[in-house]
């Protein structure tokens, strides 16, 4: 691939991530607000008091769930846009790895050429 390819898949990468990101947060608000207003709910109704520890449980298991989902999610987009090295199979993504990539050429972890020969570039 060269520069520009890998610029305009990075930029169409981070398009996606933050979509992704939005529905994410979104869920993970409707969801989490839900149980709380239902663990509050059953507090001021006077249900049994296991239904309010069982709600925070449940908010809790929601939270710690998703973050397996949310690397695999990060995964999954750096492959579908072809994101990866070569050589060693990382990310050429991130916050300071995506920029030296950029800068050099080469993958920040194994040093590999990224980039096609490219005259126009």
């Amino acid at each position: 691939m060269t520069k520009k390819e890998f610029i305009k898949r990075k930029q169409s990468w981070q398009k996606r991530t933050l979509t992704c990101a939005a529905i994410f947060m979104l869920f993970y608000s409707i969801t989490g607000g839900g149980i709380l207003l239902l663990g509050q709910s059953t507090a001021v109704n006077g249900s049994a008091h296991w239904v309010g520890n069982a709600l925070l449980c449940a908010l809790v298991l929601l939270i710690l769930c998703s973050l397996p989902f949310a690397l695999w999610m990060h995964q999954h987009l750096v492959r579908g846009f072809q994101l990866v090295c070569h050589g060693c199979g990382k990310s050429l993504v991130g916050a300071k790895t995506g920029k030296n990539v950029i800068a050099t050429g080469t993958c920040s972890f194994c040093g590999e050429r990224v980039f096609d020969n490219d005259p126009d570039v």
